[in-house]
C-alpha cells in the first residue's frame, strides 16, 4: 500500500485506523450509506483517474401534526406508520389522508465536491440542486487554453457548471500560484454565478 508508509511517518498517534477502498472512477457508485446519508462518486476528467463526491441526506420522516393526534385520538403505536406516509383509519372506519395528518419534512441537503477536472458538463445532472458545490477553478478565463491542456477548469467554466446545475452556492478553489490576487478570480466567476465564494483554510459554512 503506497500511502501506508506516509501515514506511518507523518500521522503517528492517530486514534483511528484508515481503511482503503478501491473506487471505480468511470461510473457513479454509492460508496457509503447509512440511515441518514449516502455518498456517491462523481466521475471527473483529469490526467489521472479522478472522481469527486456527492454527499446527500436521505429524506426525513414526515412531521405529524399534534392537533391531528388529539382530534382523531391516534394511538402512539400508529404514529411512526403515519410519519412514513400511511393514512389513518378511525374506529368509525373513516380514512384520514396522510397529507391532512402530516406536513412535509425539512428539505434534504446535498454537497458536491469536484476536485481536479477539466470542464465537464456531464456532472450537471448528478449535482443538480445542491446546496453547496465545491469546484476547482485553477485558471482565469484568459488562460483557458492552458486549462484545457492541463485538464483543469477556468473560473467561468466552474461558474457555468454551478449556474446550469442550479446549485445554491459555489466555492471555487485549487487556484494556480500564478495569480497573486485571488479576488480577481472570484470577481470573474461572479459575472456568471453571483453566489460564489473563495475557498479558504478553516472556512466553515452552514447548510
Amino acid at each position: 500500500m503506497i500511502l501506508q508508509p506516509q501515514l506511518d511517518y507523518f500521522c503517528k498517534g492517530m486514534t483511528y485506523e484508515v481503511e482503503f477502498h478501491d473506487i471505480n472512477t468511470n461510473s457513479s457508485d454509492v460508496i457509503y450509506e447509512d440511515r441518514s446519508l449516502s455518498v456517491s462518486t462523481i466521475p471527473l476528467k483529469h490526467r489521472i483517474p479522478t472522481c469527486g463526491f456527492l454527499f446527500q441526506e436521505k429524506p426525513a420522516l414526515r412531521h405529524i401534526k399534534r392537533e391531528m393526534i388529539d382530534r382523531y385520538s391516534i394511538p402512539i403505536a400508529y404514529i411512526n406508520c403515519i410519519k412514513n406516509g400511511y393514512d389513518f383509519i378511525t374506529e368509525d372506519g373513516e380514512t384520514i389522508p396522510n397529507d391532512v395528518l402530516t406536513s412535509d419534512p425539512e428539505p434534504t441537503r446535498k454537497y458536491a465536491y469536484c476536485s481536479d477536472t477539466k470542464y465537464n458538463p456531464s456532472i450537471i445532472d448528478q449535482i443538480r440542486g445542491c446546496n453547496l458545490l465545491f469546484h476547482e477553478a485553477t485558471f482565469a478565463e484568459s488562460d483557458k487554453k492552458r486549462a484545457e491542456e492541463t485538464f483543469h477548469t477556468t473560473t467561468k467554466q466552474a461558474a457555468s457548471i454551478a449556474n446550469d446545475a442550479n446549485v445554491k452556492r459555489l466555492i471555487i478553489g485549487h487556484f494556480s500560484a500564478r495569480y497573486e490576487q485571488e479576488e480577481l478570480l472570484l470577481d470573474e466567476a461572479k459575472t456568471i454565478f453571483e453566489e460564489t465564494i473563495l475557498a479558504k483554510e478553516n472556512l466553515k459554512i452552514n447548510l
